[in-house]
């Protein structure tokens, strides 16, 4: 969790060599290119694991997963990374490392964000608690392009 800091900046690439991007309509999540809808910024959430995050993307917006275990889609706006209530727990997000320098991000729902091969973002079958990812999944592996920091953009 070392690279994991509040206000890290970064770029979740997929399987497929592309980005996580949040869309500028604020709802959908896909698959996209190297600009800046692709950038997010890191909110450790701390009181809810030591490996616990939320997602802040250009839009003003956090990652978030539906409690149908299904849709990946953005939050309500909020005016900067910083502004995360403590109650939302949909755009909670646990990082747990799976070799190879890449890492799945596990939901509230014990599902995993996860990169589908038809471009959009969605979540993975459910998985226990406690139960590491399943050895044959690829579609929910990701690694991070590091960027630097929001205070060192803002500069």
């Amino acid at each position: 969790m070392n690279r994991w800091k509040n206000g890290a900046r970064l770029r979740l690439r997929t399987w497929r060599n592309n980005y996580v991007m949040m869309h500028s309509n604020g709802r959908d999540v896909k698959q996209g290119g190297a600009g800046p809808w692709e950038i997010f910024i890191v909110k450790r959430l701390p009181q809810f694991g030591f490996n616990c995050i939320a997602l802040y993307g250009a839009h003003k917006r956090y990652l978030r997963a539906r409690n149908n275990r299904k849709t990946i889609d953005q939050s309500g706006r909020r005016p900067n990374y910083n502004s995360f209530p403590n109650g939302w727990a949909w755009e909670r997000f646990w990082v747990e490392p799976v070799g190879g320098g890449k890492f799945s991000l596990r939901t509230i729902h014990n599902t995993y964000l996860r990169a589908h091969s038809n471009g959009r973002m969605d979540q993975s079958g459910y998985v226990k608690k406690n139960q590491r990812i399943p050895r044959g999944w690829v579609w929910e592996k990701f690694s991070a392009q590091w960027l630097g920091s929001a205070q060192a953009a803002a500069a």
